[in-house]
C-alpha cells in the first residue's frame, strides 16, 4: 500500500463564514469608493482630500504607487463615509 493522496482543499478547511467588511450601519463599502486618474504625479494625499472632500466626508484616500518604483501613479482610490458623497463625486 502507498501513501494516499491529500484531501483536496475544500475538504481540508471547514468551511467558515467571511470576516464582514462593513460597519454597522453601513451598505457595501466597495459601493463607497471611487477610483479617479489623472492626478498630478507630485499631488499630496491632503489635496486629493481637499479636493474631493467637496462631495461628502471622506473616510480615507489611498493613493496607488507603480509598482518598484513606488512613485504615485496618477490615481487613487477615494472611500467616502457614504454613498451619497460616492455619488455626487461620481
Amino acid at each position: 500500500g502507498g501513501v494516499p493522496p491529500p484531501p483536496p482543499p475544500s475538504a481540508a478547511m471547514p468551511s467558515a463564514k467571511p470576516p464582514s467588511t462593513t460597519t454597522p450601519g453601513l451598505k457595501d463599502p466597495s459601493s463607497r469608493k471611487v477610483f479617479v486618474s489623472g492626478l498630478s504625479f507630485d499631488v499630496a494625499s491632503s489635496a486629493v482630500l481637499g479636493r474631493f472632500g467637496r462631495f461628502g466626508s471622506v473616510a480615507s484616500v489611498k493613493t496607488l504607487r507603480v509598482p518598484g518604483t513606488r512613485r504615485f501613479s496618477g490615481q487613487a482610490i477615494i472611500c467616502y463615509e457614504d454613498e451619497e458623497g460616492a455619488e455626487r463625486c461620481r
